[in-house]
């Protein structure tokens, strides 16, 4: 991991990466894992406000590289810092068009052609660019213009209306988690790349706006379903769902525990079975699918104390075999001990600013052959690579001094603090 870009599938991609938070910095990050030149502008004095994501990383303000999900979605890119609120910054964005392939955003609907970079300009600059816009409610409607995070996006795309433990208690997955975000990352650079072969096939982008409350909707496509054939709202209700019967027991230890789904009547015995408690099955109140969902909690119960006396592993394993589908419930940690058991490491380790490695997630797949994802450089600091990024656009050293000194572009800011841990 020296810095050196590599030969990757996408070498000879560049992509400006307006990105931010998750979306935005998520989608280019795979582009660039894949070896995209990815170059990430920023505000001199507005950075990605991920890099002080507090709500993850409990502080602010402890340098531009304190927040660990923006170290992880800012590696292998480039930083450009330009003020695009100046005519001179403006200029600067169209040279960086001109060259590139792809342009990513999620600004907030409207901002783009504001700032004077629509799809209209961006296109007359450069007619092969494609823009990829990650939008919270899409282009076009009246709720196009809401602010909107991920939590109130799993609010408005029906997605809190099936997750909590009844129809009182709608949960939501939080900034630590932001579904909606992780989930429209997945999608986007997908439809990124086949952005560029259209562009490349006919010699034109095209823009498009992938709307992240759609993309909730889309994942709830089997409930949108069942509630316009039946009329029936989906409510939240915990583990119980219809045709199956969701348990999740203790295990020995505290707060540890096992999940357990049961489709068949088949693994309903065998669970009972494996419990020592045979009888259960002939049990009036377990007799059923719908009979166990109805007296839910009283099952629960009467399994709880033969699968606290084993470990949550031991547990797993035992009901896999007897041919139960379960699973130990593990905490991050545990995950990434899981995986390096099995010699599947899904997290690799990474060079920090301050020298020190530290373990980021890699990828959810494998690939045969040579076009591999690889990590070869750490998130960079805002501006880090400005003046390089613009020399290689052919900028004169004057000019880049002049642009420096009235602040139009910045070479980096003050130096990282050490993380509070250290």
């Amino acid at each position: 991991m020296n810095g050196q870009r590599p030969h990757g599938p996408l070498a000879g991609l560049t992509v400006v990466d307006l990105g931010t938070i998750t979306a935005g910095g998520r989608t280019s990050q795979f582009l660039a894992d894949f070896g995209a030149t990815v170059i990430k502008v920023e505000g001199p004095r507005r950075p990605d406000p991920f890099r002080h994501w507090s709500g993850v990383t409990g502080e602010a303000g402890a340098g531009d590289l304190a927040s660990p999900p923006f170290r992880v979605v800012g590696r292998n890119k480039e930083s450009v810092a330009i003020d695009l609120k100046t005519p001179e910054g403006i200029a600067v964005m169209r040279r960086l068009v001109e060259e590139a392939d792809l342009v990513v955003e999620n600004f907030r609907r409207g901002v783009m052609e504001k700032l004077g970079l629509g799809f209209d300009t961006l296109s007359s600059w450069n007619p092969r660019i494609s823009l990829l816009s990650i939008s919270s409610q899409g282009a076009d409607g009246p709720e196009r213009d809401y602010v909107s995070f991920g939590g109130t996006l799993e609010a408005l795309g029906g997605m809190m209306a099936v997750t909590g433990y009844g129809p009182a208690e709608p949960t939501w997955t939080t900034s630590k988690v932001n579904y909606p975000d992780q989930a429209v990352s997945l999608l986007a650079p997908g439809l990124a790349l086949w952005s560029v072969l259209v562009a490349r096939r006919r010699g034109r982008g095209v823009h498009i706006d992938l709307a992240q409350r759609e993309t909730v909707v889309a994942l709830l496509g089997e409930l949108v379903t069942l509630a316009s054939l039946t009329g029936t709202a989906p409510v939240a209700a915990g583990n119980l769902a219809p045709g199956e019967t969701g348990l999740c027991l203790p295990a020995r230890g505290s707060d540890e525990w096992v999940a357990v789904s049961l489709t068949e009547e088949a693994q309903w015995r065998s669970l009972a079975a494996a419990a020592g408690r045979p009888e259960l099955t002939a049990d009036e109140r377990f007799a059923t699918p719908a009979a166990r969902r109805a007296h839910h909690a009283e099952l629960a119960r009467e399994l709880a104390g033969w699968s606290r006396q084993h470990d949550k592993m031991d547990l797993m394993r035992t009901l896999q075999r007897a041919g139960v589908p379960a699973a130990a419930v593990l905490r991050a940690w545990e995950v990434e001990r899981e995986q390096e058991s099995r010699g599947d490491p899904l997290h690799v380790p990474v060079p920090t600013f301050d020298g020190e490695p530290e373990t980021q997630v890699s990828w959810p797949f494998t690939i045969d052959g040579d076009a591999q994802p690889a990590i070869y450089r750490r998130a960079p600091r805002v501006g880090e690579d400005t003046v390089k990024v613009l020399r290689r656009l052919g900028l004169e050293q004057d000019r880049l001094d002049q642009l420096l000194h009235v602040g139009v572009i910045a070479d980096c800011t003050p130096p990282v603090q050490k993380r509070s841990s250290e």
